[in-house]
């Protein structure tokens, strides 16, 4: 990771537009309304795009400024990037526009009805395509972004199915939705031991974050969004110490994850 927000770089990046990614809850949205027309046989599948970031080629002209330094073993390196770098505002943004545009292709030419949130796919479907429109989504990604792009490992299909962090079910009563046990458990680690050393850097509080925003969703009754404010606030910090105001939220969310707190949503009718 090159941390362009310590060095300035993204402070100085204006975004000229607004990323908004689809979740749960519109997964959930898309359940019910399948449920109705295709009955209650449904299934899931997912796919994560190795490395995407750097699939994005930086425009030869461009890179005397992709230039990063670094000290290894007490000698400061050089390198310089030909593809996006991770850890820049900038490959974000160009990231999405690669999504959204692999979405929309899947979406209007191969009639699936895939999802997107950063470089996860997924979606629900009949019992009996989900597998397979898990692959012609594959075969899709790896002819435009090159045969590597999913590893097999990444593509999985079924019923129940972990999905963004969450373990998704389909079931007569609708869908169920319960997070994940181990990731459960890294998510306690990692907050444990930036307690333990009172420093969170703003990559790793990007990234608890993202992790923590499956509450803030309609299907977990948006239970502690408000608590997920001071770990957002800590991304754009260039100071890796936490703060009161931060500490107490990371207590909180600590005495949630260990308690087991976190929601299932079992719901009958359409959100």
């Amino acid at each position: 990771v090159d941390d362009l927000t310590r060095s300035g770089c993204n402070a100085a990046t204006a975004p000229s537009e607004k990323l908004e990614y689809e979740s749960l809850d519109l997964l959930l949205s898309k359940v019910l309304a399948m449920g109705e027309s295709v009955g209650r046989e449904l299934s899931f599948w997912k796919a994560d795009i190795d490395s995407a970031f750097r699939r994005i080629p930086i425009r030869p002209a461009d890179r005397e400024y992709s230039w990063v330094a670094f000290k290894h073993n007490g000698r400061i390196l050089v390198a310089r990037h030909n593809a996006m770098m991770f850890g820049s505002v900038a490959s974000v943004h160009h990231w999405e526009r690669v999504g959204e545009l692999l979405k929309a292709i899947a979406r209007r030419l191969l009639f699936l009805p895939v999802l997107r949130f950063v470089d996860d796919f997924f979606a629900a479907d009949h019992e009996e395509c989900a597998s397979h429109a898990m692959k012609v989504f594959a075969r899709l990604v790896r002819a435009l972004l090159g045969p590597d792009a999913i590893a097999e490992r990444k593509l999985e299909a079924g019923n129940p199915l972990t999905i963004l962090g969450v373990r998704v079910e389909a079931n007569l009563g609708g869908i169920t939705f319960v997070p994940d046990p181990a990731k459960l458990a890294n998510w306690r680690d990692g907050i444990e031991k930036a307690l333990a050393s009172m420093e969170l850097s703003g990559g790793e509080a990007s990234k608890l974050a993202g992790r923590l925003g499956f509450t803030s969703q309609y299907v977990f009754k948006r239970v502690g969004r408000a608590l997920l404010m001071p770990i957002y606030r800590q991304k754009n910090s260039r100071s890796s110490a936490i703060g009161r105001e931060l500490r107490l939220a990371l207590e909180w969310w600590l005495e949630v994850l260990r308690e087991g707190l976190c929601e299932a949503a079992s719901p009958c009718a359409r959100c």
